[in-house]
């Protein structure tokens, strides 16, 4: 893992094995500081742990579990999918949006196997996400991109 520094100190020795990100939860100045790729047209990712690519063996990486940083520009949304496992979001700043209606900073959404949901922020927001494999998207133009998150 590499460590992603957000105004913080850790050690060099404490840095090997693990990711930390330091006070950014409601701290837009910190997330502003986090190397932010394109994703989706108006969300960008911060990728934390992400799974390997397909076409890489299952015993070099035993894991399909993924987390990263979105960051929704105000109106942006995902397309509707499909989970193939669970998946945990939690909002850091702003908003999100989606079929349970608007989760606020400090909320924790469960979605599991099964669930669809398009996610969406009016506002804009920046959300803490996590799953166990990728999601299935459910509609024709969608199915046959492939994203690295």
């Amino acid at each position: 893992m590499e460590v992603q520094l957000a105004n913080a100190a850790v050690p060099e020795e404490k840095q090997r094995g693990f990711t930390y990100l330091a006070n950014v939860i409601n701290n837009k100045e910190n997330l502003d500081k986090l190397e932010w790729k394109p994703f989706r047209e108006g969300i960008e990712i911060h990728p934390i742990v992400i799974a390997p690519k397909r076409g890489e063996t299952k015993e070099e990486y035993p894991s399909t579990f993924s987390c990263a940083l979105l960051r929704y520009q105000p109106g942006a949304s995902a397309p509707e999918h499909i989970h193939n496992g669970y998946e945990i979001v939690i909002p850091i700043l702003g908003c999100q949006d989606d079929r349970t209606g608007g989760s606020h900073m400090g909320s924790i959404i469960v979605n599991t196997p099964g669930s669809h949901h398009t996610p969406s922020s009016t506002e804009g927001c920046v959300v803490f996400v996590a799953y166990e494999k990728p999601v299935r998207f459910l509609h024709a133009y969608e199915k046959h991109k492939h994203y690295d998150f």
